[in-house]
């Protein structure tokens, strides 16, 4: 039970982190497209 507890933290944040990234990522190439699509 005890190594179980410790794992559910790290889900969430492997989680959020993914989503994070996710996010970052898709911002990312939005900024990069502006500035190909002007070119």
């Amino acid at each position: 039970m005890s190594s179980f507890e410790s794992f559910i933290p790290l889900i969430i944040i492997g989680t959020s982190l993914i989503l994070f990234f996710k996010w970052v990522g898709r911002d990312m190439n939005r900024e990069e497209k502006k500035p190909k699509s002007r070119r």
